[in-house]
């Protein structure tokens, strides 16, 4: 199976990357690209993808390797990541697009042990670990629209917003009460969107005495359901908060099939090693939902 999926990705990868030209580089950004999607497939490091011995011998591309120093060295450059954004948004293009769009977080824990400057100390699924989260943002009907990397102490809300001020739009985004802030509301709706998320305090008498946003009045005013004394089982606003649950559904997938992204490997710590490699796990599970026509756009 994984074969028949990178045979795949490298297909998509060659057509994307036709673009970028090669230059005087001995490995083309297209090579790179690969090897590190070769790795993530599998699960291993990147040395491990590196060695001839770990690919098919009848493999008709990429005959000759690069080394892991020169991997390290690649994936940091603009042109590399480039095209991993390149390859994210036409693997997107697959999918259908919708108005209503879910945001949340993604823990991803290291070791209380690990010497990464860079994780830091926060809640995760309740309790206290160290590591990263992932602030994403899910289309109605399962594609990952937009996502980002932050320390796991960084609030819900805060990830929420930094997500949101580079993704303007127009529709609905719904998002657990963690994101229930006048700033993100304020920023939501500038940017074209509107949050709906639960009241972190629901049953207070009022809205306190600071300045609310309108944005945010007018979320707490979808969720409120007037008529249900006369037998409105449900408002519009509720009915779009029930559907919060496909983001977890989302999240669980991402890690329920082979090559799927699961807890961080030990050889992966620092931000510039996480982003690359949760950025190579979505494209290999935009991938697999793909060559099982999973939530494909008709017609």
């Amino acid at each position: 199976m994984e074969r028949q999926l990178f045979a795949l990705l490298v297909e998509w990868l060659t057509q994307v990357g036709e673009t970028h030209r090669r230059g005087r580089k001995q490995f083309s950004d297209v090579t790179i690209v690969a090897v590190l999607l070769w790795a993530a497939l599998h699960d291993r490091p990147i040395f491990w993808a590196c060695q001839d011995i770990n690919w098919p011998p009848s493999r008709t591309r990429l005959l000759q390797l690069p080394s892991p120093s020169t991997m390290s060295r690649r994936l940091r450059t603009y042109p590399v990541l480039l095209l991993l954004e390149q390859l994210t948004s036409f693997l997107r293009d697959f999918f259908p697009r919708h108005m209503l769009k879910i945001s949340d977080t993604k823990p991803l824990v290291v070791g209380p042990c690990s010497k990464d400057k860079d994780a830091r100390r926060g809640y995760a699924a309740g309790e206290m670990a160290k590591g990263y989260k992932i602030a994403a943002l899910v289309d109605g009907a399962g594609a990952t629209d937009a996502w980002r990397l932050e320390p796991l102490n960084v609030a819900d809300s805060h990830a929420a917003l930094r997500l949101l001020q580079d993704h303007p739009g127009s529709g609905y985004v719904v998002a657990d009460c963690t994101h229930d802030s006048n700033g993100l509301y304020q920023l939501a709706g500038t940017q074209g969107w509107q949050l709906i998320a639960r009241p972190q305090r629901p049953k207070a008498r009022g809205r306190g005495h600071r300045r609310q946003s309108p944005y945010r009045m007018r979320g707490l005013e979808l969720l409120d359901n007037p008529l249900a004394a006369c037998g409105q089982v449900s408002s519009f606003g509720q009915d779009l908060y029930d559907l919060r649950d496909t983001i977890e559904r989302r999240f669980g997938f991402w890690g329920n099939f082979g090559g799927g992204l699961g807890p961080l490997p030990h050889w992966v710590r620092r931000p510039h090693r996480v982003v690359v490699w949760v950025a190579a796990k979505l494209i290999i599970t935009a991938a697999w939902d793909i060559r099982n026509h999973r939530h494909l756009a008709t017609g």
